[in-house]
């Protein structure tokens, strides 16, 4: 009876709890483009400016509260911390997102204001957002963007879906094989 009770419960299977890593890449894809088409309705019917900034492991939405951007702290646009093997990355304008380079870009402000800016963004810790790389209109128009959200183990697991945006929403989300269509 023993032996029988023991080989039944070897056959029982213990459904693994553990993410597939192409589901939590795709969950997390989805998450960002519905949170982006949120916040673009919400700055429509606000009259907000917004921006969505985005670091490593990290991402946030911002408000210009005409001085200064601040993070939102309201759900659902608080800041959001990825699982350990997601990483973002962003390109504006099809170049590689660099701090730099925006802010020198931008003409309405002096050098003197780009010496602050840039100083603050040095001391900035690292969990603070200060500048979106990203920004959500008023009017609805959100500036062109692709943001990568890929899942590496460190080994030979690379999954990666794109998230666009171009000009307005709702934002795609794009699967490993469409990418390669792109």
């Amino acid at each position: 009876m023993l032996t029988l009770m023991a080989f039944l419960f070897s056959m029982v299977k213990i459904p693994d709890l553990t993410k597939e890593p192409f589901d939590v890449v795709e969950n997390e894809a989805k998450k960002v483009a519905h949170l982006i088409d949120l916040a673009s309705d919400y700055a429509v019917l606000n009259n907000a400016l917004l921006g969505f900034a985005v670091k490593e492991q990290s991402y946030a939405f911002l408000a210009f509260d005409g001085e200064r951007w601040l993070e939102i702290p309201e759900a659902p646009f608080i800041k959001n911390q990825l699982e350990e093997n997601l990483l973002l990355s962003i390109q504006l304008d099809g170049l590689e997102w660099q701090e730099q380079s925006l802010i020198s870009a931008v003409e309405w402000i002096n050098e003197e204001e780009q010496e602050e800016i840039q100083q603050s963004l040095d001391q900035a810790p690292e969990d603070v957002f200060l500048f979106p790389q990203v920004f959500i209109l008023p009017s609805g128009e959100i500036s062109p963007f692709d943001l990568d959200i890929l899942y590496s183990d460190g080994f030979d697991i690379e999954i990666a879906f794109k998230v666009r945006g171009e000009f307005t929403a709702p934002v795609k989300v794009y699967d490993p094989q469409q990418i390669e269509e792109l």
